[in-house]
């Protein structure tokens, strides 16, 4: 860049509550400052480009976007976390997040991307990337990983990259080999293509089915784990609706990380409940799913009291094994005489369909754990929630 294009302005650390820019920010966090840097191409003087950060009040960057003229509007979100591994070890993460939109379509969508909620919608994911330091409080010791996803050209391609570097202690750089795992994931079905693993001082994760989902934030990881369960549970056929931003009218619902609504099919993922680790949405995601599972035998026993609930009782009809009508039986008695969250905290822990659902989602969670072992001995020093 310093080639092709000058400084033309430079202004820094000024108040967002004075901004009067027009860049297009898709973070929904709101800035406390912003530096904004107008720069000129070389030969072509009436060509002006914005590039804007926007920072919290503590001076971490929120979100960069880029105004290149010629070029697709760029944003990377940035989030900046700190962990503690041990008694010993602080970690900070910063998570990057890169889209892209191309002029033509952000001109047509204008209007619309500044209404929605999720303005992410209309642009292009390209790249996630988080670095990690870790930080021995003792000794000083530290240790940057990357945990990367780079989408390729194939829309439904995307490589994850683990990374490990040599440990910097006192201040040197240790003689030693970066640690490294790579592999090329379909995001339709989030299997690894066997012929793409490549590995440098660890041995890859043979028997973990999440490998996958490593890579995952917590955020992505919504919608591919919802499928994941769905299709184990048999119900990809059955227009369940997966959303990751739901807004809870409901006063009960505001108090729950996540809901099965048996009226439209839905999953929903409460927006601002901010999960600890992908365990815990795994637990959370396969409880809901059990939910579904259940809603869709109460609806082939009854016929359903929702659209979705009689159009699975047209798809498949009266349930004809006993035990399932036996299985059936127990989740109509149950969603019949349910006790919600907001009338009675402790009788609703004792529904059935709750009780059942609860189980399933910790199974989950413990196995998530299990498999999650053999990557986190290889790379000790990434956070949880990026594992």
């Amino acid at each position: 860049m310093p080639h092709e294009y000058y400084l033309i302005t430079k202004n820094l650390n000024r108040k967002f509550v004075k901004y009067k820019g027009t860049a297009q920010r898709l973070s929904s966090q709101k800035p406390y400052s912003y530096d904004e840097v107008i720069i000129g191409k070389y030969g072509k003087f009436e060509d002006i480009s914005i590039i804007t950060t926007f920072r919290d009040s503590k001076g971490n960057i929120i979100e960069r976007c880029f105004d290149i003229v010629g070029k697709p509007l760029k944003n990377r979100l940035y989030t900046v976390r700190e962990n503690t591994i041990g008694e010993d070890k602080i970690v900070k993460s910063t998570h990057i997040k890169q889209y892209s939109i191309k002029r033509k379509y952000y001109e047509r969508c204008k209007n619309e991307i500044s209404e929605i909620n999720n303005k992410t919608l209309f642009f292009t994911p390209e790249k996630f990337e988080t670095h990690h330091i870790s930080t021995n409080i003792n000794t000083g010791e530290k240790v940057f990983s990357h945990v990367i996803q780079s989408n390729l050209t194939k829309p439904t391609k995307e490589i994850h990259t683990f990374v490990e570097y040599p440990h910097i202690i006192g201040g040197k750089i240790q003689k030693a080999k970066k640690k490294m795992l790579e592999f090329m994931v379909n995001t339709i079905n989030y299997k690894i293509a066997p012929n793409s693993v490549k590995a440098q001082g660890v041995c890859v994760p043979k028997h973990d089915e999440y490998l996958a989902y490593r890579a995952l934030d917590i955020e992505d990881a919504k919608v591919p784990l919802s499928l994941k369960y769905i299709k184990e549970r048999k119900l990809n056929n059955m227009d369940i609706i997966i959303n990751p931003y739901y807004h809870p009218i409901d006063e009960t619902d505001r108090r729950a990380k996540s809901i099965f609504d048996s009226t439209d099919g839905s999953i929903n993922y409460r927006y601002n409940y901010k999960y600890k680790s992908k365990q815990e949405l795994a637990e959370s995601a396969r409880h809901e799913v059990e939910h579904a599972w259940q809603f869709f035998l109460h609806a082939r026993n009854t016929g359903g009291d929702s659209i979705w609930q009689l159009n699975r009782f047209f798809q498949f009809g009266p349930i004809k094994s006993k035990k399932m009508q036996a299985e059936a039986a127990s989740y109509t008695n149950s969603i019949n005489n349910y006790v919600s969250l907001g009338e009675n905290p402790v009788e609703y822990k004792k529904n059935y369909i709750e009780i059942n659902a609860r189980k399933a989602g910790k199974k989950e969670a413990l196995k998530y754990e299990r498999h999650n072992k053999e990557i986190s001995r290889a790379f000790p020093f990434i956070p949880k929630e990026l594992l």
